[in-house]
């Protein structure tokens, strides 16, 4: 039981060294919002990172993608920014629909094949993520400007593209939201991949997506 125990210990040692080097990289920022989604990378990593043999490029894009959308706060890059959300979403889906690392499924049906497969529960939450990816493509592929001289473009690229403090808050609380919307799609939809994945680690389960989503989860195992 202590060893049981000794896990959560380990995993707030992993989030405090984490939080730390945010704080370096991305001024400012919540601690309580790294620490939110620090749970639900972690959560993602022990679902999705099962090393299983042709089954693990697009889980480790995934997690890449969501340290390095934390990363281009700090270099304070919208665009970069919704680039990597966009990236981030489409290889969650990837990973839901247990896509080959050779899958070249296009996004359309890869929309698809998730309303198929998880439609009837999962709805609100896929209503969702088409409307967040959507919101990404809106600011990626904005060409209003394109017909201006060459240096003006850039001169108004580059302004638009600077986030101030606002702007990185308002972005954290997208991504936190992202996260803990993504737990609990996962509790209603994965409750035995996730009883399997936390084996005899309940109590770290229970840390990593709180006492709400636990007690789910416990009603479903034993319904």
């Amino acid at each position: 039981m202590l060893e049981r125990y000794r896990d959560i210990e380990v995993c707030k040692e992993d989030i405090n060294s984490f939080i730390e080097l945010t704080k370096e990289d991305v001024a400012g920022v919540p601690e309580i919002q790294i620490r939110s989604i620090s749970k639900g990378l972690i959560f993602f990593k022990r679902i999705f990172m099962q090393n299983e043999v042709g089954y693990t490029h697009y889980s480790e894009c995934l997690i890449s993608d969501a340290l390095n959308l934390i990363h281009s706060l700090g270099i304070r890059s919208q665009r970069l920014y919704y680039m990597t959300y966009r990236s981030l979403i489409e290889n969650f889906v990837r990973v839901l629909l247990r896509y080959g690392d050779f899958n070249d499924n296009g996004v359309r049906n890869m929309f698809k094949d998730l309303r198929n497969e998880y439609g009837n529960m999962g709805t609100d939450f896929i209503n969702y993520i088409e409307g967040e990816y959507g919101k990404c493509c809106n600011v990626i592929h904005s060409n209003a400007k394109a017909k201006l001289n060459l240096y003006l473009y850039y001169e108004e690229l580059v302004h638009a593209d600077e986030m101030d403090q606002k702007t990185i808050d308002s972005c954290i609380n997208t991504f936190c939201t992202f996260c803990n919307k993504a737990k609990e799609f996962m509790v209603e939809n994965m409750s035995q991949s996730i009883n399997e994945s936390f084996y005899n680690h309940k109590e770290l389960l229970a840390f990593l997506v709180g006492e709400k989503n636990y007690a789910r989860l416990e009603k479903k195992w034993f319904e």
